[in-house]
């Protein structure tokens, strides 16, 4: 009879048992080695969905990046690094010379909404990049559902789901037919 091994210790899981499993060349998986492996991978994958789970103020704010208001702002200004973070939609983006570019900002936006305060922030803050001062980052947002790009039609909806939390990139920027792109060169890990 094949030995089990309880593989975890939270009660949910309790009734998941693992067997004692017979290898090519006759070797074994021992039940600790086993429950040590599942126990790696159980961290991992805690660990990233709770980098999921974070809000857009709260990534902004543990990068070092301050927002002017965290209900209509955009993006974030790190003063200290010279750096300006925007987020971006997953879905705005496009190939351009084999590199894949994001949407930063639309003149279109302007208008986009009844109130222009995020639009008005995101041009002060992307001139700070556009004059030399700083450079461009973004985090990828994905949208609870995709909508027109490059802007939303009326009536869709327009929120995020998550942020990607574990990282943002360092972009080259670059402004086209009222568009501003972001181009990722550096992947910066958090």
């Amino acid at each position: 009879m094949a030995n089990q091994v309880q593989i975890s210790s939270n009660p949910a899981l309790n009734t998941d048992t693992l067997q004692q499993t017979s290898l090519a060349g006759g070797c074994r998986l021992a039940p600790r080695y086993v429950q040590k492996q599942y126990s790696k991978l159980t961290s991992i994958i805690v660990g990233l969905n709770m980098a999921d789970e974070i809000s857009r103020q709260k990534f902004f704010e543990k990068n070092g990046f301050k927002m002017t208001n965290p209900y209509w702002a955009w993006s974030g200004v790190n003063e200290d690094k010279k750096l300006v973070l925007f987020n971006v939609w997953e879905h705005y983006k496009e190939k351009h010379n084999d590199k894949t570019r994001y949407i930063v900002l639309c003149d279109e936006w302007k208008h986009a909404t009844e109130s222009s305060k995020g639009f008005n922030d995101s041009e002060r803050n992307i001139n700070l990049v556009i004059n030399g001062y700083y450079k461009l980052c973004i985090a990828i947002a994905e949208p609870t559902v995709q909508f027109a790009m490059p802007v939303a039609k009326e009536g869709e909806e327009v929120k995020i789901k998550h942020i990607r939390s574990s990282f943002y990139f360092i972009c080259e920027v670059e402004k086209e037919n009222g568009i501003y792109w972001a181009t990722p060169i550096t992947r910066v890990n958090v």
